[in-house]
């Protein structure tokens, strides 16, 4: 399932990888992206992060935001996020580029069992995307044009 929901992420527009460190995947992606600023979720698994040497800030200001997902469909490439005050929405809407960590535990077939149960939920599938009236695709106007996905195991 791993192999499947990379290449449907990476099929969406996404940059996908797999790790056994979170720690040093996303500090991997930081230096790529130049980030300097970061805002996280605080679950467990962001708390964990070693992000010594970037700053912290709000999620208007942030080079990127690092979210843990709920869950995730392999089949479509999407990740589903559940809002919390723990999880607040701005982290993975605000700031340009988002990285999402998916436990593999956390990877289901399909988004129906990726929804599976859940009350509300949010969905990314890939960067965010708007057309304008003459047609042309533009990325990030309303959310993070890059999007990173680290799937853990």
């Amino acid at each position: 399932m791993i192999e499947e929901f990379l290449q449907a992420w990476t099929a969406v527009g996404g940059i996908g990888h797999q790790a056994s460190d979170a720690t040093a995947a996303v500090r991997k992606i930081l230096a790529g992206e130049g980030a300097r600023t970061y805002i996280r979720y605080t679950t467990p698994i962001c708390d964990g992060l070693d992000m010594e040497g970037y700053e912290a800030t709000d999620a208007a200001t942030a080079d990127v935001g690092i979210a843990d997902v709920t869950s995730a469909a392999a089949d479509t490439g999407t990740v589903v996020l559940v809002p919390a005050p723990d999880r607040p929405r701005v982290v993975t809407l605000l700031p340009p580029t988002c990285i999402f960590i998916v436990p593999v535990q956390h990877l289901r077939p399909n988004l129906g069992e990726a929804i599976h149960g859940l009350a509300r939920w949010n969905l990314v599938t890939g960067p965010s995307r708007s057309g304008d009236i003459e047609g042309e695709l533009v990325l990030g106007v309303h959310g993070p044009g890059r999007v990173h996905a680290i799937v853990l195991g």
